[in-house]
């Protein structure tokens, strides 16, 4: 949903990416499919999350082989869509996969234990560089942790 409102967002301005809406929910949908073998992997500061790319390239493996053989070619076209970020959908899903899991950590405080802002730029900024609206929110957020005192 959150890809849809950006999406919707970006629509309004002509000067904005084009994206294709359909390519842009399949690569979130089907990406998200790994965690059922890896579970969530969280960033948390100063601790080691492994090879998180390597554990998720093992695990959409085996999900390739559960899947009937009509997703799963198109899960293992996806999955490296997304893995490989050079599409701008997949650029945008994995933004928006970013900025998602931050906005769900609102409900979540305690959790924050140990972030900075630093981090959080380092982490994610970057992922939100190309998409001026997505930009805009990172920055609305940022503002906002900040003021409620999230980071520390």
């Amino acid at each position: 949903m959150l890809a849809d409102f950006f999406m919707s967002s970006m629509e309004k301005d002509e000067a904005t990416i084009k994206l294709n809406r359909l390519k842009v929910y399949e690569l979130l949908m089907y990406h998200d499919v790994v965690e059922i073998e890896t579970g969530d992997v969280p960033i948390i500061p100063d601790s080691p999350r492994g090879n998180k790319i390597a554990i998720e390239n093992d695990a959409a493996k085996v999900l390739s082989k559960k899947l009937p053989v009509i997703l799963s070619e198109k899960y293992v076209a996806l999955f490296a869509e997304f893995q490989e970020q050079k599409t701008v959908e997949a650029r945008f899903a994995k933004a928006i996969e970013a900025l998602e899991a931050d906005i769900h950590e609102l409900d979540y405080k305690n959790d924050w234990k140990g972030w900075t802002e630093e981090f959080l730029r380092q982490e994610k900024e970057h992922l939100c560089d190309e998409f001026p609206v997505l930009k805009e929110a990172f920055e609305e957020l940022v503002i906002y942790l900040k003021k409620n005192k999230y980071f520390g």
